[in-house]
């Protein structure tokens, strides 16, 4: 489809691109790395892939939005786990936010549900079955290991 809109534009990407544009009244020559053609056809098949099994995306836009979250985790400084900062959490805090989950959320903080699954993001199943909200399957976070003993008077 690409191809065949491609042959009935009169006007080649190089053209585009050779042109110059106007920005704040200067002439200024764009500079592309990737031709139209090579990103419209990734863009298309990357669209085109057929979903993997329980996700909305194919393994090609599932590999870039993975990569993507990964760099966000690691370039993050404040990221809740990484070690020697000021603010890192103890031990005992981080095992109780790893309980934290969007399912608790969504039962702590919405009227009308009653039943979810553990895993909210991920739509039920027999492994992950909706589940009364008072369910120990969906744990609560405890506050207790933020508690700061008082100074001795």
């Amino acid at each position: 489809l690409f191809r065949s809109v491609k042959a009935k534009v009169k006007v080649t990407l190089e053209q585009m691109v050779s042109a110059p544009l106007d920005v704040e009244g200067h002439q200024v020559k764009a500079k592309v790395k990737v031709t139209l053609e090579q990103m419209v056809c990734h863009l298309i098949g990357a669209v085109s892939e057929k979903p993997l099994e329980g996700a909305m995306l194919g393994p090609t836009f599932v590999c870039l939005v993975g990569d993507q979250f990964a760099r966000l985790r690691r370039g993050d400084r404040f990221f809740y786990e990484e070690s020697n900062q000021p603010s890192t959490f103890s031990k005992d805090q981080l095992e109780q936010l790893r309980k934290a989950s969007l399912a608790r959320i969504l039962c702590d903080n919405s009227d009308d549900i009653a039943l979810i699954q553990p895993l909210a993001f991920i739509q039920p199943s027999f492994l992950n079955q909706r589940v009364s909200c008072s369910s120990e399957a969906i744990p609560r976070v405890q506050l207790h290991p933020w508690a700061q003993e008082r100074p001795a008077a």
